[in-house]
């Protein structure tokens, strides 16, 4: 029986014309084992890309704070150094 290769946006496995499964369970189950262990990889690569996203965003708020503060600071301080203007 003819067979083609149907492909998905992630994967494209062999598939008879029938829509059946080609090739014996062996090897069926190594293609697809194949394909869960890089799927595997591919979760755990973006479970550390999160976990180092999260940090940065964490950083990256404490740093606007501290901004924020420092803006409050400096306009006290200019707001104390700066004599009064007296235009008419």
């Amino acid at each position: 029986m003819p067979f083609a290769f149907v492909n998905t946006r992630s994967a494209s496995f062999p598939v008879r014309s029938s829509g059946l499964f080609q090739g014996d369970s062996l090897t069926l189950h190594a293609y697809f084992q194949g394909e869960i262990n890089t799927l595997e990889r591919t979760r755990s690569s973006m479970a550390e890309e999160i976990v180092r996203l999260t940090n940065v965003n964490e950083e990256l708020e404490e740093t606007a704070t501290e901004v924020e503060e420092l803006r409050s600071q400096l306009k006290v301080n200019v707001g104390f150094h700066d004599p009064p203007d007296d235009r008419p």
